[in-house]
């Protein structure tokens, strides 16, 4: 257009207005871009990043939903280290410390892992503390999955093995029942620890071959009448 106006094929006021219009749009162009560019940088503002690489557990927000500092967005876990947590009795919690290598079995392999912390907040009920052991996650290792951790305490402790079912909470404490001449019989016990569905025990007056209570022991007395069942 600038050709034709200097060969006077155009008008002034023609050239004027379209040269002032083209003007005007770029003017518009660079503010659009500047406010795309401010726009981009607010949005890396509100990002929300999780500190490591992992895996996204659970969504505890909504997309859109609006949140306030220090709002939970999500549970995210860890990739390639997890947490294994065990419950160890009051007894040997003296036994293990912080940095200490452990042996943890899952599905039938075993791993090396270390003891990371010791909560110092125990179950009333079962008179034991959690322990989370550090574990490196060769890929396979999912959350909710089974673990058997053998730590190595330095010492003996006889036990012995009983259906979990059978340990149970009463008045406080931690009991087992047994039965002797057709009447419950209510020991106390402390737990050792545990593998799947057992329960290592220490129990006074229990002993290898006498019957343990599975069923119904939550709602027994002792010298109550009992009848002894196959799985009891």
């Amino acid at each position: 257009m600038e050709n034709l106006y200097r060969e006077d094929s155009i008008a002034g006021q023609v050239y004027d207005d379209h040269y002032f219009n083209l003007k005007s749009l770029k003017s518009r162009r660079d503010a659009l871009e500047a406010e795309i560019e401010r726009l981009d940088i607010e949005l890396q503002k509100h990002a929300i990043r999780a500190p490591f690489d992992g895996v996204v557990l659970e969504r505890l927000t909504a997309r859109g939903e609006w949140l306030s500092p220090g709002s939970k967005v999500a549970k995210v876990a860890l990739y390639d280290r997890v947490d294994v947590v065990i419950d160890l009795p009051e007894e040997d919690i003296r036994y293990v410390k912080r940095g200490e290598p452990v042996t943890v079995t899952i599905s039938g392999k075993a791993h090396k892992g270390r003891i990371r912390s010791i909560v110092p907040r125990g179950d009333i009920s079962t008179r034991t503390f959690p322990v989370k052991i550090d574990l490196k996650n060769t890929g396979n290792l999912k959350q909710g999955m089974d673990a058997t951790v053998t730590i190595a305490t330095g010492r003996k402790v006889d036990t012995l093995i009983v259906p979990r079912d059978a340990v149970i909470s009463m008045f406080g404490r931690t009991v087992v029942f047994t039965v002797l001449d057709g009447k419950a019989k209510m020991l106390p016990a402390t737990i050792v620890g545990y593998e799947g569905l057992k329960a290592g025990i220490r129990a006074p007056g229990l002993k290898e071959g006498m019957p343990v209570v599975i069923k119904g022991n939550e709602r027994l007395r002792n010298g109550q009448p009992v009848r002894v069942g196959q799985n009891q």
